[in-house]
């Protein structure tokens, strides 16, 4: 049976209300989401905030709004999982037409923001297309080793620059991923999303959704100087059995990469060290 709730505030002596759920049927209210602060709709139809969490035609136009997809919410605090809904207390109303900053949002509209941004993913400066290759940190002539194209190897073990793979980044275990281009003409640092690949992993039961900063960190002989912009390897793994199992199916594609910060410096020049704006 699907658990009903309401909103109520509890106020002492004036201060400022705290809204709280008092459950009526069902279980208990779940535990806090782990981490993060914000959610971005990954919807393509966007998302409803509902004042209760039931079908929306169940509700009055007064007690439900629409948020526009890709829109980023700042939550004021950990959002309340509820079901197949969570309940969010939003900082700031999420539209000017909609009056509600509290209230239910179906879980599979969104996506938590675990991960730091430095920059801004929705604010695009330049589009081109490109078309995928793939490689792995495999140490041989071919695929390059671990460490990026501007890597100090007489540098202590924390300076090194290492490669940051679409693996590890799904895993969880890092903010960024790394894809090789033309470093003659795209310059080091420079940040992009790939919408489409976005989407094609969270088809693939890979992700769940939401923006992902790749950034051009690497280079190589079959780039540079030849292929400008119309070509990105992507570092997906590992060694090459990650290539032929799980990712051999982005090889080749042609994608609309969206720039969201321009590097500075071209080969063999590597500029400030990126890495430390995701920390």
């Amino acid at each position: 049976m699907r658990a009903l709730g309401a909103v109520v505030c509890l106020c002492f002596f004036g201060l400022s209300c705290t809204p709280m759920v008092v459950l009526t049927t069902g279980t208990e209210l779940g535990s806090p989401m782990p981490t993060g602060n914000s959610f971005f709709v990954v919807s393509e139809v966007g998302a409803l905030l509902k004042t209760d969490p039931v079908e929306a035609s169940d509700l009055r136009p007064a007690q439900k709004c629409k948020i526009n997809a890709g829109v980023k919410m700042e939550l004021a605090r950990p959002a309340m999982p509820f079901g197949d809904h969570y309940f969010v207390e939003l900082k700031t109303q999420p539209d000017s037409n909609c009056s509600l900053k509290v209230g239910y949002i179906y879980s599979k509209q969104l996506a938590q923001v675990q991960r730091k941004f430095p920059v801004d993913p929705t604010a695009v400066l330049d589009t081109f297309d490109s078309v995928a290759s793939l490689y792995s940190i495999e140490n041989t002539k071919m695929e390059g080793g671990a460490y990026d194209r501007c890597d100090y190897k007489k540098a202590p073990p924390e300076d090194r620059r290492r490669l940051s793979t679409l693996e590890d980044y799904l895993a969880g275990k890092t903010n960024w991923v790394a894809i090789a281009m033309d470093s003659k003409v795209v310059p080091y640092g420079t940040m992009v999303r790939i919408p489409k690949l976005e989407d094609q992993l969270k088809a693939h039961g890979m992700y769940p959704g939401g923006p992902i900063i790749f950034v051009i960190t690497d280079g190589g002989s079959a780039f540079d100087g030849i292929l400008k912009w119309k070509r990105f390897d992507l570092c997906v793994g590992d060694n090459k059995d990650d290539i032929n199992k799980k990712f051999n199916w982005i090889d080749k594609q042609s994608f609309s990469m969206k720039i969201l910060h321009r590097g500075v410096a071209l080969a063999p020049e590597c500029g400030t060290d990126f890495r430390k704006s995701f920390l």
